[in-house]
């Protein structure tokens, strides 16, 4: 197939794979409201599609999958292939962009990838601030999640601290890591390879 973009997480700088994406709808969350717009179109359109109730077993690409589901762009549309294990991505705007969609979608093999909802994300940061003991940043911490723009002045905050930066891509990898078994689980798909971070641990 020919209409679609495979490994595009490998455009991602530094930042963003450690969990701090410029471009992604988590810039637009507001706690205080719901969840941003492009969630809810997202789950509006209702690209997930359910489980036949038997489970597909492949290989998954780990790190493209890991990347569609942290990355929240409005612009990016990312879907699993049940048959291949491959993710690709579609960047709504760009040339045929829109003939694509319609013919991923229309595609049986194509599953939507929801990316992780910014509130859910927000949880991660308070959970984070919780378990923070050095009060000074615990404050600066409580400070810069109030409000629009929460995650980049979060990310802001933790430049100037790099034991605690690290210390939060740490949680915020585990985290993303339990998410994307659940939504496997969710999806009716079984792994047959590993994923790196199992290896690393082994």
């Amino acid at each position: 197939m020919d209409y679609y973009e495979i490994g595009a997480s490998g455009m991602m700088d530094e930042n963003e794979e450690k969990g701090f994406d410029y471009t992604d709808s988590n810039d637009e969350y507001d706690p205080d409201s719901d969840d941003s717009p492009y969630e809810q179109e997202a789950r509006e359109e209702g690209r997930a599609r359910g489980t036949n109730g038997e489970m597909d077993r492949i290989s998954i690409d780990w790190v493209e999958l890991e990347g569609a589901l942290e990355n929240n762009s409005p612009e990016l549309h990312s879907f699993l292939n049940r048959a291949t294990g491959d993710v690709i991505r579609i960047f709504r705007g760009s040339e045929g962009s829109e003939q694509k969609l319609r013919d991923v979608e229309n595609d049986l093999d194509f599953l939507y990838v929801e990316p992780i909802s910014s509130r859910e994300q927000y949880k991660w940061m308070e959970e984070f601030i919780e378990s923070t003991e050095e009060s000074n940043l615990k404050d600066k911490l409580n400070i810069a999640i109030d409000g629009k723009g929460a995650f980049r002045r979060f990310k802001d905050v933790l430049v100037g601290y790099p034991e605690d930066r690290e210390r939060w891509f740490a949680k915020r990898a585990v985290k993303l890591r339990i998410h994307i078994t659940e939504w496997l689980a969710a999806k009716g798909i079984e792994a047959l390879n590993v994923p790196p971070w199992d290896e690393d641990a082994s």
